[in-house]
């Protein structure tokens, strides 16, 4: 499956957008930083990149973790995805997904710890 990327510069915002497809359903993974910024805190990057409750939830975690081999391999290790719709006990730690020993993994990131460059926010698109 190929990705698409386009170096993002509207609104202030630097980074690529790289929009795919998985399971038939298109996203895109959205960078938040403005230019020479090297990483923001996560309650910031959250307030930049607007992504409603009905756009993207947990479904969508369980849909990326079970068609993994249709996420562009161009992605690996380059891009870790933010869900921030999808919680961990609180409303300040998210789900994000990663590529580390072969495999595209969960994990979290909390509002207070930095956000750089390689955390895209997942939305619908």
């Amino acid at each position: 499956m190929a990705v698409q990327g386009r170096a993002v510069m509207d609104a202030e915002y630097v980074g690529e957008t790289y929009t795919f497809t998985v399971a038939g359903q298109t996203f895109e993974a959205v960078p938040f930083l403005h230019l020479g910024e090297r990483s923001v805190s996560g309650k910031m990057a959250r307030s930049r990149v607007a992504v409603s409750s009905e756009q993207i939830g947990e479904e969508d975690i369980q849909l990326f973790m079970l068609h993994q081999l249709e996420i562009p391999a161009a992605l690996r290790g380059k891009v870790t995805f933010v869900f921030v719709n999808c919680h961990i006990g609180d409303n300040r730690t998210v789900v994000t997904q990663r590529w580390r020993g072969g495999y595209w993994q969960l994990s979290c990131v909390a509002d207070h710890e930095l956000w750089s460059e390689e955390l895209r926010i997942v939305r619908r698109k």
